[in-house]
């Protein structure tokens, strides 16, 4: 696999169409992924009986479930990055100006000495989109990862995944009373 790319779409002939960079800095976000997950599963007794569950009907353990939720963050991102608009309703965040800012330390433009403060997003895109192995697009992984969980929380994606395990707890504890 080429660095800082993480997933190959292909088509049916087997041919890549579509070659996915690291967006958001994949393996730590990873880590932090499954970190949360992990908090989750210490709200239940029997956690270790829960992951070895989820390993016999899934064929997956909490470590690949948070590089699934990694890798479609990842793609997400992507797609956010390259929309026309990054506004989203009912939240504040907007990387378009919030990137900006984050390189400069100015929120507006006209309190910048350089001509190239609305250039910065569209040069970080190209950088990421090009899986560039260098210290600048290392800093942008970073800040998006950071900008990620600012702009997102960490609040609902534990109340997902609390929601996910006691939903295949209440299943395991069927099939244990069925037993």
């Amino acid at each position: 696999m080429e660095k800082n790319i993480w997933e190959y779409v292909m088509n049916s002939k087997g041919e890549v169409i579509e070659k996915v960079a690291d967006y958001i800095g994949v393996e730590s976000f990873a880590k932090v992924i499954e970190s949360l997950y992990r908090e989750c599963l210490e709200n239940f007794d029997d956690a270790d009986d829960l992951e070895e569950y989820i390993a016999d009907l899934y064929g997956k353990n909490i470590q690949s479930l948070a590089w699934e939720f990694t890798l479609e963050a990842n793609k997400e991102m992507k797609k956010y990055l390259h929309k026309d608009s990054q506004h989203m309703d009912g939240n504040f965040a907007n990387l378009y100006e919030d990137y900006p800012k984050h390189r400069t330390g100015v929120w507006r433009a006209s309190d910048y000495d350089g001509d190239d403060y609305y250039d910065l997003y569209p040069q970080m895109v190209v950088r990421l989109d090009a899986a560039e192995d260098s210290e600048q697009a290392n800093e942008d992984r970073e800040y998006l990862e950071e900008w990620y969980f600012e702009a997102f929380g960490t609040y609902n994606i534990k109340y997902n995944f609390g929601n996910y395990l006691e939903e295949v707890h209440s299943m395991m504890e069927e099939d244990y009373e069925e037993a």
